[in-house]
């Protein structure tokens, strides 16, 4: 998958895919989301907004398990610590969670 041409990760997409988790309804319609398949293709109409020029629908890519995973984390954290953290999590999910809550703190 691409964003503005470059090929992403996960920790690199993750900054866009939170801005657009805010409020994915407003950006379906452009996306052509109704009736299509899982990792549809953006139009190239919508590629003129930034945040919008991706290879394959952004809003699909909200639901890879790693974002799941990501806000899981976040939930936990807020009950208990989190035993080994960060020495024993994966690097993509350390920085996943420290992107989520940069997010929420307006960062």
């Amino acid at each position: 998958m691409t964003h503005k041409g470059s090929k992403q990760t996960f920790v690199t997409a993750l900054p866009t895919l939170l801005r657009l988790a805010k409020a994915p309804g407003k950006v379906r319609g452009i996306l052509g989301c109704q009736g299509q398949g899982h990792l549809h293709p953006v139009p190239m109409s919508a590629r003129d907004v930034s945040d919008l020029d991706w290879s394959v629908c952004p809003l699909d890519l909200l639901g890879d398990p790693h974002f799941g995973a990501v806000f899981a984390l976040d939930r936990l954290a807020k009950v208990a610590p989190l035993q080994g953290w960060p020495d024993r999590y994966a690097a993509w999910a350390v920085a996943g969670l420290m992107a989520v809550r940069d997010a929420r703190e307006g960062g």
